[in-house]
């Protein structure tokens, strides 16, 4: 879409660019998140999935970053006249002053000059060179991005040459890795010198060298998937701002990294110091090269995609145009320069068996070659692994059960009250101890085996316990370790930075079953505004946006005046659905076909009468409504156990005469094939000429199908919400999480309950309206549905089109109707 169809509106005297007419609640919404930009609020927005959320976003936020800039720009050059025009004042007046004084100089008294003038002149010229700064900046900036536009040019030619240098130096790379000398092997396992003070002075100053020569404001766009920042990226271009915002995609090595020797490592951690020490040994290959002529040392060189030319380059396209992941990634491929880099510098518990098993291999193999503090942490490493694995000891338990502890608690229970784990952390971390163990065991094709029993050594596991679990290499035990597998040790790290965590954040975990592997720890935050918190501070503002972001009172309380935010600072805007009040009808059902009351908690709903009575609705509701059916079900056991039921009653033979019944599938990788089978179906169907009159499909809240999906149209007549999707009380986990929240603030805990599950069902039941023209029911199978406070915790659009029907035959007639109308306004 090209810049000339381009309209602008204007609301509240702020005019906003958008690619075609906006809706009314697209106006309100940027006008709104204008407002919030601009005062440096905390914005919680809801805007229903359908209405242009994201172009929404697009245009409200750049036209204020715009405005701001143009504003400030503005201010910035009238300060700089004035201040030339003072200036030039100043010297006439200072000349001026001079030949007076040295007049009167003998006649009249000397006086002292005052003090708080004085103070107050120094306060307003820093002022005034400070803005003047600003405005250099700026000017530098505008000066940068056109020189980056003119060389992104100038070098979209010759980027081929390059290509072909770059294949020519990995083949040269892989024939000096084949050269290595036998001297040298197990080199690049072993550990190096740990110094905590010097190594964090160096990564400090790595971490300098990646800022940004200008610093501008920056707005931050963050999404749970990279499938929806590159949506975002294409909204993007069909706006005016396409032309000349600066926009960079983030990511991580794992997504960004394009050096297949490190992306077959697959887990981050290791991809992450894979990539450090490719750097590191490119500096030692430089250092070594310009001093005098020693033996090679080093197994490797560094990374050949980190070469600053084509990173400069990369990065030069990535600021003139606006690309997504993927065309970042081809671009760094085609320049031979590494996407993650070139993106960075645009911007301004299973495993702790395995785990000891590696380190106390690699101590005995490495014993003689390690220097002294590099084995007292790997001494440390090993006796908190068997401290923690003692407290994993399942004798004598015939059933699971599950033990909560706050962390002083654990770390006396586990008798590591002494130990200092943020030490230890650090060394796993900065040796880099994790990679190091996992080419140890693939090197040397460890195969790990654990036996539980009485204890057998003299470890300090056993000297602890009667029972322990006890792990050792044997020549016939389980697979051998393959190749790019992560080590289990990174994960046993990751978890020793949780507990590093102050005691009244989180809790620990402990799950003891009859099975010794099945045991865990689990660690469990409480205080996720620890996490938070540093957002809200340093930011000039937030917007948390979202299609069901009701309710939102636990997440202010939680997130934000946790934090320190007052309330005066957090803004909300909820707007209704695109489409008008009647082109949606919400039912709740207090009782089914026969009159039974529909008492679907979880002691009740299993009982033959209600899973017969929800038969017979969704049998009637296949009847009458045309297209898609979509119904969920509070879990993937009870979905089972329904079909189950209907199965051998005949219900499911009724209602596949009438609709193709389809499953949300067990695996991942199924859910398009199952979706594209779903709406062939419904589109084959759809014009009456078919036995079927569509398609029924059944999922599961908070399953694979509830978030991200979209029916519209014919894929989604109808969305069916069985039951209250509550959280099981008897979660240990939940329970302890409410008993804190009550804590903090008494009443809270049950909110954040019910919160739980209301946020469940609108995200479930808000996947059908897609667009203005779009129609659709939503039946409520539950008797609490029909109570004032749950009815008030749906959302806004939804409310005002709900209606409580006390018998089924008046629900039936009233979608009846519903459809009929539909049906007629369709008509030519």
């Amino acid at each position: 879409m090209t810049s000339s169809s381009m309209q602008e509106q204007c609301v509240d005297g702020k005019r906003f660019s958008f690619p075609f007419t906006p809706y009314d609640v697209q106006l309100r919404f940027m006008s709104d998140l204008y407002r919030t930009l601009d005062e440096g609020k905390i914005g919680i927005f809801e805007s229903p999935t359908g209405t242009g959320k994201s172009l929404s976003l697009i245009c409200g936020a750049l036209t204020w970053l715009k405005e701001r800039e143009a504003a400030k720009r503005a201010r910035l050059s009238e300060l700089s006249q004035l201040s030339q025009a003072s200036a030039a004042t100043c010297r006439e007046d200072s000349c001026c002053r001079t030949e007076s004084q040295a007049t009167v100089a003998s006649d009249a008294p000397s006086t002292q000059p005052s003090t708080t003038d004085e103070f107050s002149w120094v306060l307003e010229q820093h002022d005034q060179q400070q803005k003047l700064r600003e405005l250099h900046d700026l000017k530098n900036q505008e000066e940068q991005v056109n020189k980056v536009i003119s060389n992104q040019q100038a070098h979209s030619h010759n980027h081929r040459k390059r290509k072909t240098n770059i294949k020519a130096e990995l083949l040269a790379l892989n024939s000096e890795d084949n050269q290595q000398q036998d001297a040298l092997e197990d080199a690049d396992l072993l550990l190096g010198d740990v110094d905590m003070l010097s190594k964090e002075k160096e990564e400090s100053s790595d971490e300098s060298d990646d800022e940004e020569d200008v610093h501008c404001m920056k707005i931050y766009y963050c999404s749970r998937t990279h499938t929806q920042l590159a949506q975002f990226v294409q909204e993007v271009k069909k706006t005016t701002f396409a032309d000349d915002v600066r926009l960079v995609t983030i990511g991580s090595r794992q997504t960004l990294c394009i050096n297949p020797d490190v992306r077959k490592l697959g887990n981050l951690s290791l991809m992450n110091d894979r990539c450090r020490e490719l750097q590191q040994n490119k500096k030692k290959k430089a250092s070594s090269e310009t001093g005098t002529r020693k033996k090679k040392k080093d197994t490797t060189s560094g990374c050949p995609y980190h070469l600053q030319s084509h990173i400069s380059q990369l990065k030069e396209q990535i600021l003139a145009d606006v690309e997504d992941v993927e065309s970042v990634i081809a671009s760094g491929r085609d320049l031979t320069a590494c996407p993650y880099y070139a993106s960075r510098y645009s911007i301004p518990l299973a495993e702790l068996t395995a785990s000891l098993a590696h380190v106390r291999e690699y101590q005995d193999k490495y014993r003689s070659r390690l220097k002294a503090v590099n084995l007292s942490y790997l001494k440390q490493l090993i006796f908190v692994l068997e401290k923690l694995l003692a407290c994993l000891d399942s004798k004598g338990v015939k059933a699971e059960k599950t033990s909560i502890h706050t962390m002083e608690d654990f770390l006396r229970r586990a008798h590591l009250d002494n130990v200092n784990l943020f030490k230890v952390f650090r060394y796993c971390e900065q040796s880099q101890l994790s990679r190091k163990l996992g080419g140890f065991a693939q090197r040397y094709n460890l195969q790990m085996a654990a036996s539980v029993g009485p204890a057998s050594t003299t470890s300090a596991a056993t000297e602890s316990s009667k029972t322990v679990t006890t792990v050792k290499s044997t020549a016939a035990s389980l697979d051998p370790v393959p190749a790019g597998a992560t080590s289990p040790l990174q994960f046993v790290v990751d978890f020793f930075k949780a507990m590093t965590n102050a005691d009244v954040k989180g809790r620990m975990l402990i799950t003891l079953t009859e099975r010794p592997s099945a045991a865990s720890l689990k660690y469990l935050l409480l205080n996720p505004c620890s996490q938070f918190m540093p957002i809200v501070q340093q930011c000039h503002a937030v917007v948390v946006a979202g299609g069901t972001m009701q309710p939102t009172s636990s997440f202010r309380q939680q997130l934000l005046y946790s934090a320190g935010i007052t309330e005066e600072r957090v803004s909300e805007f909820a707007c209704d659905h695109v489409i008008p009040a009647e082109q949606l009808l919400c039912v709740t059902l207090e009782q089914g076909p026969s009159g039974v009351p529909l008492d679907l908690t979880f002691k009740s709903r299993t009982s033959p009468q209600q899973v017969d009575e929800i038969g017979r609705i969704v049998s009637n509701l296949c009847s009458l409504v045309p297209g898609g059916i979509v119904c969920f079900f509070p879990s993937y056991a009870y979905e089972q156990s329904i079909i189950d039921s209907w199965t051998k009653s005949g219900v499911m033979k009724t209602i596949s005469n009438k609709k193709k019944v389809f499953r949300e599938p067990k695996l991942a990788s199924d859910v398009e094939s199952t979706l594209s089978n779903y709406a062939r179906c419904c589109k084959l169907t759809s014009g009456g000429e078919h036995s079927l009159t569509g398609a029924l499909l059944f999922s599961v809240v908070g399953g694979k199908l509830s978030e991200g999906i979209n029916f519209a149209d014919d894929l989604g007549r109808c969305v069916i919400m069985v039951g209250l999707p509550y959280p099981s009380t008897q979660s240990v986990e939940l329970q302890e999480k409410m008993t804190y929240l009550d804590k903090q603030q008494p009443g809270s805990g049950r909110e954040y309950y019910e919160g739980l599950c209301m946020k469940a069902v609108n995200q479930s039941i808000g996947r059908a309206i897609r667009h203005i023209n779009d129609y659709a029911t939503i039946v409520l199978l539950d008797q609490r549905y029909s109570r004032p406070h749950v009815v008030q915790k749906l959302p806004n659009w939804i409310q005002a089109s709900t209606r409580t029907c006390a018998t089924f035959p008046l629900a039936f007639s009233a979608i009846r109707k519903f459809f009929a109308q539909r049906k007629a306004v369709s008509k030519p």
